[in-house]
């Protein structure tokens, strides 16, 4: 069996993807963890996984996974957009992927497949364009700090591409799926399941992370190198996105539109009531602009992978409320 080393898997993407490998049932499995992860998302699996204790920082880690692994599926990454976890996120995002990539070079056994995302991606200026692979990232005031690092990690990864790794990118849209509701895109589903009634009028792509996983180990058993690629089923709004919830959970629908004025306001008073109680933003002024961003993207690269197709994200949000509304992972 092949062995594979799996960073970030106890989140939503890398939970998956091990869920994915494991049906396979022909890889020999490695995964990181800090000391204290939340094992809950691969529970009944925990077995099956050989974990490695530490984090992207870890050099000895990283190199007790890497050791005669075939593949890396690189999914770990810090997500904030709390200006006070800067430094931290760009260390782990950046600084730990260039570690990574240190390490894989001279490995010729081995093939790295690093997850990106659409924030490392360029955006058009017409929002009616659709934004491709080879749009150029630009750095602007719109751009997060979350943005930045991702890019810059995906630089690291060119740079091991130049230096003689074999490695492919890929770059997925919002992620959904089964994850933790206080973390990234399962918020969606937690706070739509509590009948938050307000939406706005932003446009993403949007991706089960099931789908992100399938098209992730048929990259990693093909032999394309040095590609990038755009996942994404479809391009939606927020409410469409929101509505599809509702209809899982069987709750209302949001019918509250929030305009950019209201919104303004909101993540300023929000900075101040963290500023006076030292407390995480609820809302802050980067996660606000990407509420109200219309960006669209070109899958059509992606659908070029021989084998893949993209599952219909209105049923896989169907099955998602299901699951969630059946676990212990949404109060």
């Amino acid at each position: 069996m092949k062995k594979v080393f799996v960073t970030g898997g106890t989140g939503l993407l890398g939970a998956r993807l091990i869920q994915e490998l494991i049906a396979t049932d022909s890889y020999e499995i490695h995964a990181l963890k800090r000391a204290h992860s939340d094992l809950s998302l691969l529970a009944g699996l925990e077995d099956q996984i050989h974990w490695i204790e530490g984090d992207m920082l870890d050099q000895y880690a990283l190199e007790q996974g890497l050791a005669n692994a075939a593949i890396v599926f690189h999914c770990a990454a810090m997500v904030s957009f709390d200006p006070r976890d800067r430094e931290h996120m760009h260390e782990v995002n950046v600084a730990g992927t260039a570690l990574l990539v240190d390490l894989c070079i001279g490995r010729e056994d081995l093939k790295l497949i690093h997850v990106s995302s659409i924030a490392a991606v360029g955006h058009e200026k017409d929002p009616n364009r659709l934004i491709s692979e080879v749009v150029p990232w630009e750095e602007d005031e719109n751009r997060s700090e979350y943005s930045k690092s991702k890019y810059l990690a995906e630089m690291e990864v060119h740079r091991g591409i130049a230096e003689g790794i074999r490695a492919a990118i890929v770059n997925p849209s919002i992620i959904l799926g089964l994850g933790f509701p206080a973390k990234g895109s399962t918020r969606m589903f937690a706070n739509v399941r509590k009948g938050f009634p307000y939406y706005t009028e932003g446009i993403s792509g949007f991706v089960h992370a099931e789908d992100v996983a399938r098209f992730m180990l048929l990259l990693a058993a093909s032999e394309i190198e040095g590609e990038r690629y755009i996942l994404s089923q479809g391009n939606y709004s927020y409410k469409q996105v929101f509505d599809w919830m509702a209809e899982g959970f069987k709750v209302a629908k949001p019918n509250k539109p929030v305009n950019r004025l209201i919104s303004a306001l909101v993540w300023r008073l929000d900075k101040v009531r963290c500023l006076f109680t030292g407390a995480r933003p609820l809302v802050t002024k980067e996660t606000t602009a990407s509420a109200f961003a219309v960006h669209r993207y070109d899958n059509t690269k992606s659908l070029a992978l021989p084998g893949f197709t993209y599952g219909n994200l209105q049923e896989q949000i169907s099955r998602s409320c299901q699951i969630l509304e059946q676990s212990l992972l949404l109060d």
